[in-house]
């Protein structure tokens, strides 16, 4: 009978044992699972990644659906598109639609000059509307300043709104830029440009009078550009054949490396923003490309690599300057006149791309 207890003690013993010892892993079968583990979260990483972009993109896209609603909406009230941009003054068209996308009070910050424009002569009643400040400032010391209001457009650079914002653009709030010696300390980028030409190259324009075209983006053929006053009746090829808006890269590296140095008169950057710019409002107008884009260069000009601005003022950087693009896979997604928004590939032939960029495609330049 001891006999036989002792063997069932052992047995239960050795069961317990080989249980512990199935119960624990060894290192070969630690490292087979935790590779396992890795296989398939490299798997599953593009997968994830490629919904956050689905979902960024389509926030894009609503972005744009916005733009273009409040483009029509501006249009049934005024029977014409806004301004692209005001030269001598500083305004974009950004800052005219802003009412009709619950920004209201953003345009009601804003000062902007009462100007007239007769016989292609534009005039106004003063020559600055303090787009920047002449100095490195805090928030807190401008609202200090006994004319703070003088100032007020500074802050409406300073806001973030959204709906300008794509969010595959990676934002990371807003950049010191520098204009001369005039500074916005938190000034906020812009994913969208206005649609200024298909033909136009060269944002400072040209001295010939061809199509009665002056400097700095002046009389173009698109729809918004510098003191235009477009209307759907001027959109020969068709609303739903002419971009609006369409995204533009921002290029936050450059403006960061730029250190606080202000561009040349040509720009040396591709740096996009909304509302105003203490650049467009000088005597010449410089750089009309912060808030507009022509067809008449190819999309995503930024992806043939950097230093393309390394020369202000060269024939590539002058180029960059008006290139439509984004940093989605392939591509760009744009705004009609007609309110409908597309996507357009990157490898679209030359001449489609500059026809949707023109309002009227007969016209040309030689």
């Amino acid at each position: 009978m001891a006999k036989r207890i002792q063997s069932c003690v052992t047995a239960d013993q050795t069961s317990r044992s080989q249980s512990a010892r199935r119960g624990a892993f060894t290192l070969v079968e630690l490292l087979v699972v935790i590779a396992i583990i890795g296989v398939l979260v490299a798997l599953l990483l593009p997968a994830v990644q490629a919904a956050r972009e689905a979902a960024r993109r389509s926030q894009c896209v609503n972005n744009l659906k916005q733009i273009g609603l409040a483009a029509q909406n501006y249009h049934a009230t005024n029977n014409k598109f806004p301004l692209g941009v005001v030269m001598q003054e500083g305004s974009m068209w950004s800052l005219y639609l802003a009412p009709y996308m619950e920004q209201q009070s953003i345009r009601n910050l804003v000062t902007l000059n009462k100007f007239t424009i007769r016989n292609g002569e534009f005039k106004q009643d003063n020559d600055n509307c303090n787009w920047a400040y002449p100095s490195p400032y805090t928030t807190e010391q401008i609202q200090a300043l006994p004319n703070f209001a003088d100032y007020k457009n500074l802050i409406a650079c300073e806001t973030p709104v959204s709906v300008y914002q794509c969010p595959s653009a990676g934002y990371r709030g807003g950049q010191f830029d520098k204009s001369a010696d005039w500074v916005v300390m938190k000034r906020q980028p812009c994913s969208y440009v206005g649609n200024a030409s298909g033909i136009a190259t060269d944002q400072n324009g040209t001295t010939e009078p061809l199509l009665n075209r002056h400097v700095k983006m002046r009389a173009l053929d698109g729809v918004l550009f510098t003191y235009s006053e477009i209307g759907m009746k001027h959109v020969i090829d068709g609303t739903s054949n002419t971009m609006f808006v369409g995204e533009a890269f921002h290029d936050f590296e450059a403006v960061e490396q730029s250190g606080g140095r202000p561009e040349s008169g040509l720009g040396n950057r591709q740096d996009h923003w909304y509302f105003g710019s203490d650049d467009i409002d000088t005597g010449d107008g410089s750089d009309p490309s912060e808030g507009l884009g022509s067809t008449g260069v190819p999309i995503n000009l930024q992806n043939l690599g950097p230093n393309q601005c390394a020369i202000a003022g060269s024939p590539e950087c002058r180029k960059l300057q008006l290139s439509f693009g984004s940093v989605h896979p392939g591509g760009m997604n744009a705004v009609n006149c007609d309110g409908s928004v597309a996507y357009i590939t990157e490898d679209i032939d030359a001449v489609p791309w500059s026809a949707l960029g023109t309002r009227d495609s007969q016209v040309t330049i030689k």
